[in-house]
């Protein structure tokens, strides 16, 4: 017995030392893989090092002498102890919390393995200790020891419950792998996958450089369309999420508020912007602004400094007509109250800016201008450039003898180097160089006009137009290339129209609203060609209250259907 007691003392320390070293491997390992994970946090992986230290140190002086040396043991006893009940409670917040069922034990692979192996130093400190009793402990002892050992853990449960009651933590999930920019879809092939999600937190879609982003209602989700798999995660638990995508679709920024004090204009928002690529935090800014959540909370007052090449928020009124804020960092960046040449005409309208486009550099406004300081005889609008960083005028674009310019609708090309304006009530069009704002193109539109002034840039080169069952897509200085003619599915024509296009094709989703019907989805390419069908695309029938629309992203397209209350049902088409 006392030889297996000496083997226990001399050989039990040093595997429980390197077992602190286990959660350490496999965060580095999953930090690596292509598994999507939750990194831990760092002082969480370092606290079984100090129990390794002292069964290393034990072990160590083991070799020198035969002493007890109890104070490292108790040392090893309660640091693992502490641990193994401060991760088991971390992992407990997260399971309370978690997105989907089970997710969590996957994600948190390396608090899992910190819970097991500070579970394992526990066990063989206390076998090293009881190695060192001479005889078996007393039951009194025993019991003593183990009243210990629960209130130790009940600390380091409490410890972690109180720091995480003071601070929900953020659960932001990716792989160690960049996800490569897909291509704009072709053809379909009619390869569908439907994704499981959890529809009562979803709020909404929104294409992004790496496929698709679903936004929570307290935080974001993206996915790869072309693989129907979460890319990447950035949630608040407890928090109400607003979401921004940058112009070109690289960046998104997010807006957490945490809930239940929306109207308290003193509370603390955090604006995280995150790659939209790999998931990758860029930058957090906490303050007292909500940029995203509502215009009306705008604190011009507020001294945010801005980030170098940041995405900008326009916001339009009455004083000043126009002023522009940075996504990421909530700074009012500059104001535009007129020029010489144009002093906002307020005679008809407070809100003098009647169309707005942005891009990565430039802001486009189309505002009202005055006529030698009075109100003119008829609406004139003037289109102005700024640079988004700075607000310096680039330069104006004013309709030459137009018998009224009402400012219409500004759109910009998918890469931002022209600007498309359209003049709802002439049906003039023009297509301006977006850096210096001379005219490419010119012309009055013959054919069917935008309906309700959709004049949309598409994935790839032109503005597509649709009135009715027509539509017109324009090559990329505003002339008319191509013309659709969509047929109805019944005579009726009681049918829905969701559509999205590209520059080769325009995809369609049919089905009967009101009735318990599949949804079909069509996409006709603009060269004339036979269009491609997936019918029945959901696998199953829409019921009366169900909608469905449809989403071009990079990668795939996205099909979704919703009711009154969420989203049902989403599914990606390769």
């Amino acid at each position: 017995m006392s030889i297996v007691m000496h083997g226990i003392r001399r050989h039990f320390s040093l595997p429980g030392a390197l077992l602190g070293l286990v959660p350490l491997a496999v965060e580095f390992q999953s930090s690596r893989s292509e598994a999507l994970h939750m990194p831990a946090p760092p002082y969480l992986l370092y606290i079984p090092l100090a129990a390794s230290v002292c069964l290393l140190m034990h072990w160590a002086l083991g070799l020198r002498s035969s002493g007890r040396r109890l104070g490292l043991l108790w040392g090893a006893i309660v640091f693992s102890t502490a641990t193994t009940a401060f991760s088991v409670s971390y992992l407990y917040g997260y399971v309370q919390a978690e997105l989907n069922a089970g997710e969590s034990y996957r994600l948190l692979s390396g608090i899992v393995a910190l819970a097991g192996t500070s579970a394992l130093q526990l066990v063989l400190a206390c076998l090293v200790h009881l190695a060192h009793e001479r005889t078996w402990p007393a039951p009194r002892k025993g019991a003593a020891l183990v009243v210990g050992l629960v209130l130790i853990a009940g600390v380091g449960a409490a410890a972690e419950h109180t720091m995480r009651s003071l601070a929900q933590p953020v659960q932001q999930v990716f792989s160690g792998q960049e996800h490569p920019t897909p291509d704009i879809p072709g053809r379909l092939s009619g390869d569908v996958q439907a994704l499981d999600l959890p529809w009562d937190r979803m709020n909404g879609l929104e294409p992004i450089s790496s496929g698709l982003l679903l936004e929570l209602d307290d935080g974001v989700l993206a996915v790869s369309p072309e693989t129907a798999e979460e890319i990447w995660r950035y949630r608040h638990p407890g928090a109400v999420a607003q979401s921004f995508v940058s112009p070109d679709m690289s960046t998104v920024v997010v807006e957490l508020t945490p809930r239940g004090s929306l109207e308290d204009p003193e509370q603390v928002t955090s604006r995280v912007t995150i790659d939209a690529g790999s998931g990758e935090v860029l930058h957090t800014v906490e303050d007292r602004q909500r940029v995203l959540e509502s215009l009306s909370a705008i604190d011009a007052s507020d001294e945010g400094v801005p980030f170098e090449g940041e995405n900008v928020i326009p916001v339009t009124g009455e004083h000043p007509p126009l002023a522009v804020y940075g996504a990421s960092s909530g700074a009012q960046l500059w104001t535009f109250d007129g020029t010489p040449e144009c002093a906002p005409d307020t005679s008809r309208a407070d809100n003098v800016v009647s169309s707005i486009a942005v891009t990565e550099t430039q802001v486009f406004a189309s505002m009202y201008c005055l006529d030698n300081g009075q109100p003119p005889d008829l609406l004139t609008s003037v289109v102005h450039a700024f640079d988004s960083a700075s607000g310096e005028l680039i330069w104006t674009h004013e309709i030459e003898d137009a018998t009224q310019s009402t400012g219409g609708v500004l759109a910009t090309s998918f890469d931002g180097s022209l600007l498309y304006r359209y003049e709802n009530v002439s049906r003039d069009y023009f297509t301006l160089d977006s850096s210096t704002g001379q005219e490419v193109g010119s012309g009055h539109w013959e054919g069917p006009g935008p309906e309700d002034n959709v004049w949309d840039s598409v994935l790839g080169e032109g503005i597509l137009l649709n009135e009715g069952q027509t539509f017109s897509l324009t090559d990329a200085s505003g002339e008319t290339e191509h013309i659709l003619e969509i047929p109805l599915r019944d005579e009726d024509g009681g049918r829905s129209w969701p559509m999205s296009a590209t520059e080769e094709a325009l995809y369609v989703v049919d089905w009967k609203p009101g009735a318990k019907a599949p949804a079909t989805l069509t996409a006709y390419p603009w060269d004339g060609s036979e269009p491609s069908i997936v019918e029945n695309v959901f696998g199953r029938d829409l019921n009366s209250k169900e909608h469905a629309g449809v989403h071009v992203t990079p990668g795939g397209v996205i099909v979704y259907a919703w009711d009154d209350t969420s989203y049902t049902a989403l599914v990606t088409v390769t």
